[in-house]
C-alpha cells in the first residue's frame, strides 16, 4: 500500500531483495522533496529529511522480476499484492464451477452422446 515515508538519506527508486525462490521483497520510492524537521525539541536541533511516496510489497520473483520493477517504477508504486480469497469467496467459486461442470455433463449426456450414436 502506498504511503509517505521520511528518510535521513536519499533513497534509490527501487530496492528488490530476493528472499527465497518463491518470494522477493520490493520497495518502490518516488521522491517528493526535502523537509526540515526538529529532531530534538529541547535543543531545537533540526535535520533535513527526504520525503518519498513509498510502496512496500512482496512478489513471486518468477512473476515480477527486478527488471520489471526498475523499468516501470511508477506502475509498481500503486501495485498491490493479490490477496488470497477468504473462505466464502472460495466456496462461491467452487459452487459456480460445479454448476458449470453439471451443465456441461448434462449437455454431453442429452445432446452430444445421442447425436454421436444417431439417436
Amino acid at each position: 500500500m502506498k504511503q509517505k515515508a521520511m528518510y535521513t538519506e536519499m533513497q534509490p527508486d527501487v530496492r528488490y531483495t530476493r528472499v527465497s525462490e518463491s518470494r522477493s521483497d520490493v520497495i518502490v520510492n518516488k521522491y517528493i522533496g526535502e523537509e526540515e524537521m526538529i529532531v530534538d525539541p529541547e535543543t531545537g536541533v533540526k535535520q533535513i529529511m527526504y520525503a518519498y511516496t513509498t510502496n512496500i510489497f512482496s512478489v513471486d520473483p518468477n512473476t515480477v522480476t527486478e527488471t520489471d520493477v526498475k523499468l516501470n517504477p511508477d506502475f509498481y508504486l500503486d501495485y498491490e499484492e493479490e490477496k488470497e480469497k477468504d473462505l466464502t469467496e472460495k466456496v462461491a467459486m467452487l459452487e459456480e464451477a460445479n454448476m458449470e461442470l453439471t451443465a456441461t455433463i448434462d449437455n454431453i449426456l442429452t445432446d452430444v452422446i445421442p447425436s454421436l450414436m444417431g439417436i
